[in-house]
């Protein structure tokens, strides 16, 4: 909880792709500086950026940590990414568990969450 790592970072960073407003070459430059296990190349990146505009939610199976998934929602206060809700777990157990549903399941708290910002 509180964790700080690099914004683009895994799924956080799908969703601040996805999310963010930032243009699209300057965050296709800065991947360049990050560091992961398995990174993912440009199509397929832009890719998951895309399947998360469409969700709502990111996965990255493996990707920033061999073994180790993370699951993201962006909280989305006044439609401005603020923050994100994440899942990191060991890949096998949230898979059991079902990554589609974890993702729902985020994307409904970062809603209910982005709507209390708004309030207040």
């Amino acid at each position: 909880m509180g964790s700080r790592f690099p914004a683009l970072i895994s799924a956080t960073g799908r969703c601040i792709a996805a999310f963010g407003g930032h243009p699209s070459k300057e965050v296709e430059r800065r991947l360049h500086t990050l560091r992961r296990e398995d990174p993912p190349s440009l199509p397929q990146w832009r890719a998951d950026v895309q399947a998360t505009k469409e969700s709502g939610s990111a996965v990255d199976d493996g990707r920033y940590i061999a073994g180790v998934t993370v699951i993201a929602a962006p909280v989305m206060p006044r439609g401005r990414v603020s923050h994100a809700l994440v899942v990191v777990g060991v890949s096998e157990q949230l898979r059991r568990i079902g990554l589609t549903g974890i993702g729902t399941a985020l994307r409904g708290e970062a809603a209910r969450l982005s709507e209390r910002l708004e309030e207040g």
